[in-house]
Protein backbone atom coordinates (compact mmCIF):
# COMPACT_ATOMS: atom_id res chain seq x y z
CA UNK A 1 0.00 0.00 0.00
CA UNK A 2 1.15 3.53 -0.74
CA UNK A 3 1.73 6.25 1.84
CA UNK A 4 -1.36 8.35 2.67
CA UNK A 5 0.21 11.49 1.16
CA UNK A 6 0.60 9.79 -2.22
CA UNK A 7 -2.96 8.48 -2.11
CA UNK A 8 -4.26 11.93 -1.15
CA UNK A 9 -2.45 13.61 -4.04
CA UNK A 10 -3.90 11.02 -6.43
CA UNK A 11 -7.38 11.62 -5.03
CA UNK A 12 -6.97 15.35 -5.61
CA UNK A 13 -5.95 14.59 -9.18
CA UNK A 14 -9.17 12.62 -9.61
CA UNK A 15 -11.23 15.63 -8.59
CA UNK A 16 -9.24 17.94 -10.85
CA UNK A 17 -9.85 15.54 -13.71
CA UNK A 18 -13.57 15.39 -13.00
CA UNK A 19 -13.74 19.18 -13.08
CA UNK A 20 -11.85 19.28 -16.35
CA UNK A 21 -14.04 16.62 -17.96
CA UNK A 22 -17.15 18.68 -17.27
CA UNK A 23 -15.88 21.32 -19.67
CA UNK A 24 -17.50 20.74 -23.05
CA UNK A 25 -14.38 21.90 -24.89
CA UNK A 26 -12.49 18.79 -23.74
CA UNK A 27 -15.15 16.59 -25.31
CA UNK A 28 -15.34 18.54 -28.55
CA UNK A 29 -11.53 18.54 -28.95
CA UNK A 30 -11.37 14.74 -29.10
CA UNK A 31 -12.14 12.76 -32.23
CA UNK A 32 -14.03 9.47 -32.04
CA UNK A 33 -10.75 7.52 -32.21
CA UNK A 34 -9.22 9.79 -29.51
CA UNK A 35 -12.17 9.12 -27.21
CA UNK A 36 -11.92 5.38 -27.70
CA UNK A 37 -8.14 5.47 -27.20
CA UNK A 38 -8.67 7.34 -23.92
CA UNK A 39 -11.25 4.81 -22.74
CA UNK A 40 -8.99 1.91 -23.74
CA UNK A 41 -6.21 3.32 -21.55
CA UNK A 42 -8.59 4.01 -18.66
CA UNK A 43 -9.92 0.43 -18.82
CA UNK A 44 -6.44 -0.98 -19.13
CA UNK A 45 -5.34 0.78 -15.95
CA UNK A 46 -8.52 -0.27 -14.17
CA UNK A 47 -7.25 -3.84 -14.73
CA UNK A 48 -3.79 -3.08 -13.26
CA UNK A 49 -4.64 -4.87 -10.00
CA UNK A 50 -6.33 -7.71 -11.95
CA UNK A 51 -9.89 -6.82 -10.95
CA UNK A 52 -12.47 -4.19 -11.80
CA UNK A 53 -14.14 -2.85 -8.69
CA UNK A 54 -17.60 -1.23 -8.62
CA UNK A 55 -16.06 2.21 -7.99
CA UNK A 56 -13.89 1.81 -11.07
CA UNK A 57 -16.95 0.84 -13.13
CA UNK A 58 -18.73 3.95 -11.85
CA UNK A 59 -15.77 6.14 -12.79
CA UNK A 60 -15.67 4.62 -16.28
CA UNK A 61 -19.43 5.12 -16.66
CA UNK A 62 -19.10 8.82 -15.75
CA UNK A 63 -16.34 9.31 -18.30
CA UNK A 64 -18.33 7.47 -20.98
CA UNK A 65 -21.20 9.88 -20.31
CA UNK A 66 -18.93 12.96 -20.41
CA UNK A 67 -17.38 11.79 -23.67
CA UNK A 68 -20.85 11.28 -25.16
CA UNK A 69 -20.03 7.85 -26.53
CA UNK A 70 -22.67 6.23 -28.72
CA UNK A 71 -24.14 2.76 -28.10
CA UNK A 72 -21.53 0.96 -30.23
CA UNK A 73 -18.68 2.74 -28.43
CA UNK A 74 -20.26 2.05 -25.03
CA UNK A 75 -20.43 -1.65 -25.90
CA UNK A 76 -16.75 -1.59 -26.81
CA UNK A 77 -15.90 -0.05 -23.43
CA UNK A 78 -18.03 -2.69 -21.68
CA UNK A 79 -15.97 -5.37 -23.44
CA UNK A 80 -12.76 -3.78 -22.11
CA UNK A 81 -14.21 -4.00 -18.61
CA UNK A 82 -14.83 -7.73 -19.13
CA UNK A 83 -11.53 -8.48 -20.86
CA UNK A 84 -8.66 -6.00 -20.66
CA UNK A 85 -7.33 -4.47 -23.87
CA UNK A 86 -4.18 -6.16 -25.17
CA UNK A 87 -0.83 -4.53 -24.44
CA UNK A 88 -0.43 -3.80 -28.16
CA UNK A 89 -3.74 -1.91 -28.15
CA UNK A 90 -2.52 0.59 -25.54
CA UNK A 91 0.64 1.96 -27.08
CA UNK A 92 1.55 5.14 -25.16
CA UNK A 93 3.45 6.44 -28.16
CA UNK A 94 0.15 6.80 -30.01
CA UNK A 95 -1.12 9.39 -27.52
CA UNK A 96 -0.80 12.83 -29.14
CA UNK A 97 1.34 15.27 -27.21
CA UNK A 98 -1.61 17.65 -26.83
CA UNK A 99 -3.67 14.94 -25.07
CA UNK A 100 -1.10 13.47 -22.72
CA UNK A 101 -2.10 15.54 -19.70
CA UNK A 102 -5.73 14.51 -20.17
CA UNK A 103 -4.74 10.85 -20.43
CA UNK A 104 -2.61 11.02 -17.29
CA UNK A 105 -5.34 12.79 -15.32
CA UNK A 106 -7.91 10.25 -16.52
CA UNK A 107 -5.74 7.31 -15.57
CA UNK A 108 -5.02 8.83 -12.14
CA UNK A 109 -8.77 9.16 -11.70
CA UNK A 110 -9.51 5.51 -12.32
CA UNK A 111 -6.55 4.41 -10.18
CA UNK A 112 -7.82 6.24 -7.10
CA UNK A 113 -11.54 5.71 -7.74
CA UNK A 114 -11.67 2.61 -5.53
CA UNK A 115 -9.91 4.37 -2.64
CA UNK A 116 -6.84 2.15 -2.88
CA UNK A 117 -3.70 2.42 -4.96
CA UNK A 118 -1.79 -0.82 -5.26
CA UNK A 119 1.97 -0.77 -5.77
CA UNK A 120 1.40 -2.21 -9.27
CA UNK A 121 -1.00 0.60 -10.17
CA UNK A 122 1.41 3.21 -8.87
CA UNK A 123 4.41 1.69 -10.64
CA UNK A 124 2.55 1.31 -13.96
CA UNK A 125 1.32 4.88 -13.74
CA UNK A 126 4.79 6.25 -12.99
CA UNK A 127 6.23 4.30 -15.93
CA UNK A 128 3.57 5.69 -18.25
CA UNK A 129 4.09 9.21 -16.95
CA UNK A 130 7.86 8.99 -17.46
CA UNK A 131 7.38 7.60 -20.94
CA UNK A 132 4.92 10.30 -21.98
CA UNK A 133 6.97 13.13 -20.52
CA UNK A 134 10.11 12.06 -22.35
CA UNK A 135 8.55 11.32 -25.73
CA UNK A 136 7.52 13.52 -28.62
CA UNK A 137 4.68 13.02 -31.07
CA UNK A 138 5.32 10.15 -33.46
CA UNK A 139 5.05 10.94 -37.18
CA UNK A 140 1.44 11.23 -38.28
CA UNK A 141 0.08 11.88 -34.77
CA UNK A 142 -0.93 15.36 -33.68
Amino acid sequence: MLPPTVIRSLQLAKFAYAARMTKQSVVSDLSRSDRLRLMKFICSFAWADLEIRPEERQFVARIVTHLELDDVERAEVEQWLKIPPSAEAVDPMQIPLSQRELFLESIEGVIVSDGEVSPEEHENFELLKDLLQSATDPPGVS
